[in-house]
């Protein structure tokens, strides 16, 4: 079954990194279904949250042995805003409800936290979420995508 072509595709943080970084065997995969992705015509949607965990995450030392350098990392973040398909968004009136529900109810804590947080905004948007996680199964509700499977 294919989604609705205004149907979402939020991508989630670990893909950005597979496509940015050459030393990950993901790379390659994941580089070239984000290339078809932010042609569209489906919608990308990136969050605020994401792009800063993703510079975080790709600038960090004791993470990658030769991190990026923030100019890099902002400038792959500037190349992914000007794609066609890319759309941000962010929490709306529902969230913070919808964000407590699904904290509450599977008794998250610490960092557990920031894949609530992106769950509940895809729920919240209708939007699929494009990740290599499968920790994301756990939320009831969310639609999961994994490119590279």
């Amino acid at each position: 079954m294919t989604a609705p072509r205004d149907q979402p595709l939020l991508v989630d943080t670990n893909l950005l990194v597979y496509a940015f970084r050459p030393e990950r065997p993901e790379h390659a995969a994941t580089r070239a279904w984000l290339a078809e992705a932010l042609r569209g015509p489906r919608p990308t949607a990136l969050t605020s949250s994401a792009l800063a965990a993703f510079v975080r995450i790709v600038t960090h030392r004791r993470i990658f042995g030769d991190p990026a350098g923030i100019d890099e990392a902002l400038g792959f973040i500037a190349v992914l805003r000007g794609a066609p398909a890319v759309r941000a968004i962010e929490p709306g009136d529902g969230y913070p409800s919808l964000f407590d529900r699904i904290c509450s109810s599977l008794h998250l804590r610490g960092d557990e936290i920031p894949d609530a947080h992106l769950a509940a905004l895809a729920i919240e948007h209708d939007a699929d979420l494009a990740t290599h996680d499968r920790g994301f199964e756990r939320f009831p509700g969310l639609r999961v995508v994994d490119p590279l499977a």
